[in-house]
């Protein structure tokens, strides 16, 4: 038999350099794509300020929670206010909205608010706990 044998006795298959240099073509063409696309879509930031109220008449601990997404833990004693600024992104051509939520660990009623936010904005939000 002429030329290599594969295990059932026909002829391998050779790569042909020709095929791998226009797969490798391909390939970067589609990651420049993905890149330029990603450049494209114009990531816009907003700054959120959040104050949260402690109203429980104890110190607590806060979750803030941004999206459903617990973000930030915060200690407030009681009668006070603590703080957290939180940066956040999107990639949509208009706006975000975000809904900011902060729970006591322990006791109380929590608060939140639901926001609509532009590039480059920084936001107040003020929340209590009860």
């Amino acid at each position: 038999m002429q030329g290599n044998t594969s295990y059932y006795g026909t002829a391998a298959p050779t790569l042909n350099r020709k095929s791998i240099v226009m797969l490798l073509i391909l390939v970067l063409f589609l990651i420049f794509g993905g890149v330029i696309g990603f450049m494209a879509a114009g990531v816009k930031h907003a700054t959120l300020s959040v104050i949260v109220e402690n109203d429980t008449g104890t110190p607590q601990d806060v979750r803030i929670f941004l999206n459903d997404d617990q973000v930030n833990v915060i200690h407030i004693d009681a009668g006070s206010t603590g703080s957290v600024t939180l940066q956040v992104g999107w990639t949509s051509t208009t706006h975000g909205m975000y809904e900011v939520r902060a729970s006591p660990v322990t006791t109380g009623v929590s608060d939140q608010d639901t926001r609509t936010v532009s590039d480059g904005q920084n936001l107040l939000i003020t929340l209590r706990v009860r």
